[in-house]
């Protein structure tokens, strides 16, 4: 053998034995010295924020009984969360280690929550950060502004990197680029649906579907270019033409997973003009189940045909009632979207229901922010709380025995996703394929409830895990699901998730990010680690 061949062997192996197998927590005789989060904290101008859960106003030697009772009334939606650098909005992440809803004398740990975070101003932040975490064998957590059920905005003692204030937006009127030539918005990855709405970060990152996506596509659709931060602190441009491959998996591949994203640009569509709306309810009281069911399933093959005319549809079941939020239609009237749902109306009246059961209230709105506001405001809290387990589905079919014999209820989701000449995706993208002729994803949420046991909550998890997400999966072989409104604790999360899609972006991990610092939860690559259930983080 080679001498330098044979030491430089040797000195790669030792390496390799010598790497901590797993993170660092406090507590730790490895954990970084103060001096070092102080090193950190000038590198970064100040904006290093050691962890405070948000509900420590609750309890000792804290609590401030009017901040705790605020914070209990908003505690289920998202403002509060969004706004702290740490705190996580889903209830099972929360972990009740610092929960509003406990006694004031109950001892507020940081639990779940992450140790410290960068309040990111730019990409030297994250350079900063990434570089701490790599140097110090801490974990490494990325917290964007939106709605995270995933619990991949959190981590027991890890660094965070608060994008939340890298909110800029700016407007391009003439972007030009070898893949897309018009107008552009640039925005700052922590930007949010008050000011855009539209979400870069995880959004985008996952697909992200909307009630314009039967009228142009998902988020990942529009995407011209991001601007990302790797795990070795390169600071780059991803698009169709530069780092083609990390484009293709930001995309859709995922969020937490290839790089941290400073900013992305997205092709701007000019504003439709007239929106036509309709929301519409329908109640089984005094109707026999057999009418009732009758009328939901009528109601599911009237998706396709309203999907196909180019109309999003938002709309949830119970047991008790079908309640369609919203029908979004753009370029369209109130007439418009009478039209599309007559031959429902007509079933019902058929099937003798009277107009005392059923409501329908069409609306033609001047811009798409009207018609927005209308049926999903008013921001900045929206019409939906984010306290909640979920799980969910692209399928075609629903399952009536989930709202009769469980706490669950169905979420629907309904648009025309095939890929036309004005639903065209800027450049091919690691969007889920199933999306692409799926007509429904159904989501099946069940409310947290803050007065029960936390173990009460367990068991609907596992119900949902063990039970719900089986039946579902078997209507529907080959489909999958939507990886930012999914059930966590999903076993078949690599198939359901990305598809065939999943080989090539994991390749495509090992190239930018060789070292797995990046993880999240059913993310790409994300069984080269394990988390127990003390929050301590090892190598598989």
């Amino acid at each position: 053998m080679h001498p330098i061949l044979g030491v430089g062997t040797l000195l790669f192996a030792l390496g390799a034995a010598y790497r901590p197998q797993c993170r660092y927590l406090p507590g730790d005789v490895q954990w970084p010295r103060q001096k070092l989060w102080d090193r950190l904290n000038a590198t970064v101008d100040g904006r290093l924020i050691a962890t405070a859960p948000l509900a420590s106003v609750c309890h000792d030697p804290q609590y401030n009984e009017t901040a705790c009772a605020v914070l209990q009334e908003w505690w289920s939606w998202a403002r509060y969360h969004e706004n702290s650098p740490t705190s996580v909005m889903t209830p099972w992440f929360q972990d009740q280690e610092c929960s509003p809803y406990t006694s004031v004398s109950t001892p507020c740990q940081l639990g779940n929550l992450v140790a410290y975070s960068i309040n990111v101003s730019s990409a030297a932040d994250v350079q900063a950060g990434v570089k701490f975490t790599r140097e110090n064998n801490v974990r490494l957590v990325i917290k964007n502004t939106g709605h995270d059920y995933m619990g991949k905005s959190t981590g027991q003692g890890g660094l965070g990197l608060w994008m939340h204030n890298l909110n800029a937006i700016e407007v391009l009127s003439d972007y030009s680029s070898p893949s897309y030539h018009g107008p552009a918005l640039k925005l700052g990855a922590g930007e949010a649906t008050v000011q855009a709405l539209e979400l870069p970060g995880g959004f985008t990152q996952g697909g992200g579907h909307s009630i314009l996506s039967s009228q142009y596509g998902l988020g990942a659709d529009q995407v011209v270019e991001w601007e990302v931060v790797t795990a070795t602190g390169v600071h780059l441009i991803a698009s169709p033409s530069q780092n083609t491959d990390l484009y293709w998996a930001l995309s859709g591949g995922g969020p937490g997973t290839y790089g941290v994203v400073i900013s992305m640009t997205v092709r701007a569509h000019s504003d439709a003009g007239v929106v036509g709306g309709a929301s519409l309810s329908l109640s089984s009281t005094g109707l026999a189940p057999s009418i009732y069911w009758g009328a939901i399933r009528q109601w599911h093959e009237m998706l396709l045909p309203m999907t196909n005319a180019g109309a999003t549809v938002n709309y949830l079941v119970t047991s008790s009632a079908l309640t369609v939020e919203a029908i979004t239609l753009v370029n369209g009237t109130a007439d418009d979207i009478h039209t599309l749902l007559q031959p429902f109306l007509v079933y019902l009246n058929r099937s003798n229901v009277t107009q005392a059961a059923y409501t329908v209230n069409t609306t033609t709105s001047t811009d798409f922010l009207s018609h927005y506001l209308r049926y999903f405001g008013p921001l900045p809290d929206g019409a939906f709380a984010t306290a909640q387990l979920i799980g969910g589905r692209l399928l075609m079919t629903l399952v009536q025995n989930i709202t009769v014999s469980t706490p669950f209820y169905v979420v629907g989701f309904a648009a025309n996703l095939s890929i036309t000449a004005s639903r065209s995706p800027v450049a091919s993208n690691a969007v889920l394929p199933a999306w692409r002729d799926t007509g429904v994803s159904l989501i099946l949420p069940s409310v947290w409830n803050f007065t029960l046991p936390r173990s009460v909550e367990v068991q609907r998890e596992l119900q949902l895990t063990e039970k719900l997400e089986p039946q579902l999966r078997k209507l529907t072989p080959g489909s999958g699901g939507y990886l930012n409104e999914a059930n966590f604790m999903l076993r078949t999360w690599k198939e359901d998730f990305y598809g065939a899609n999943y080989d090539r972006l994991r390749a495509i991990k090992k190239k930018y990010d060789p070292e797995d610092l990046f993880y999240a939860l059913t993310a790409v690559g994300s069984d080269a680690w394990t988390v127990a259930d003390n929050g301590r983080m090892c190598r598989s």
